[in-house]
């Protein structure tokens, strides 16, 4: 791996300065395989990976297309997803090992990505684990992942680990003052440090304002409305309940770190003005139960009630 380019290519990433110093350690480049980056949901670890593989490949990173000898495991897994999912998950595990034992084609190595890696199946994982435990000559991994905890620890004991972060604040909006976006201090405290999420709201207006949405909601529900909290309960798909939640969760805990005197921005100072920062504490463990709850299949309408009725009582 060349280190300017990779530098140069590095650039493009938003903060995770920790990140960026350990790949471009003389020690760290080029001597490992396997990558595993681990860190929160839209902070660039998606990202940080195309750049790495550029990198790999001796170019810079061009997003409207990857080298040719990259591979995405999700482009795979999207082209096989009329296939039944079983069937889908199979053949694009077997797809994508067939690719990463070719020989390199225009450069002098292969690069395979393979991103949310503790999203994986048992048997999806045991079909890479030995082209990952002993992959082949000139190959690399970089995998993603959200959480250590659930990546097999024969991976981890293999992989170079390179954790990522939030951002700041000031990174967030310092970005979108960059991009001359609209809606700045409602974004920023809205994507709460995952620079992914800023870049989307900040890009599509519908995304920003179904959040924006969600956000009234929680006003309202803080406000004694049980209409809204009947109509919130009423979320029947379990990504858009756990998306719902995420968001509440960070709006009462930054209004919390305010009662608590702490200099973070807010969108629900006016109708928590009553509430103590304590109760917006028991609050935010009501929701992360909850949020945990649905993630680990409860229902969701019951769930949902359990966590919202307290704050209309």
């Amino acid at each position: 791996m060349d280190k300017n380019i990779l530098q140069q290519n590095l650039q493009l990433l938003i903060g995770q300065d920790r990140a960026k110093l350990l790949l471009t350690n003389q020690s760290i480049i080029g001597s490992h395989p396997v990558y595993l980056l681990v860190g929160p949901p839209q902070i660039g670890k998606g990202f940080l990976a195309r750049l790495m593989a550029a990198s790999w490949h001796s170019t810079t990173y061009d997003e409207s297309h990857h080298h040719p000898d990259t591979m995405i495991f999700d482009d795979i897994l999207n082209k096989n997803s009329v296939t039944g999912e079983d069937h889908q998950w199979k053949k694009s595990t077997d797809d994508f090992i067939h690719f990463m034992n070719l020989s390199p084609a225009r450069s002098n190595v292969k690069v395979g990505i393979l991103e949310d890696i503790d999203r994986f199946s048992l048997s999806a994982l045991n079909s890479l684990l030995k082209t990952i435990e002993e992959p082949p000559v000139h190959t690399v991994f970089i995998l993603t992942a959200q959480e250590i905890n659930n990546v097999l620890p024969t991976i981890i004991s293999r992989a170079q680990l390179i954790r990522l972060s939030y951002l700041s604040d000031e990174n967030i909006t310092n970005y979108l003052q960059q991009i001359k976006s609209d809606h700045i201090n409602e974004i920023t405290v809205l994507a709460n440090g995952a620079i992914g999420l800023a870049k989307k709201l900040a890009n599509n207006p519908d995304v920003f304002q179904s959040v924006l949405n969600h956000t009234t909601a929680l006003q309202e529900i803080l406000q004694k409305n049980i209409i809204t909290l009947t109509k919130s309960a009423q979320i029947k798909d379990r990504d858009e309940a756990i998306k719902v939640l995420r968001i509440w969760i960070n709006l009462v805990h930054r209004a919390m770190l305010c009662k608590m005197g702490q200099p973070v921005a807010s969108l629900i100072n006016d109708v928590v003005q009553e509430y103590s920062a304590e109760t917006l504490m028991d609050l935010v463990s009501s929701l992360q139960d909850a949020c945990a709850g649905i993630t680990d299949n409860a229902n969701v309408r019951i769930t949902f009630e359990a966590a919202l009725l307290p704050m209309v009582s």
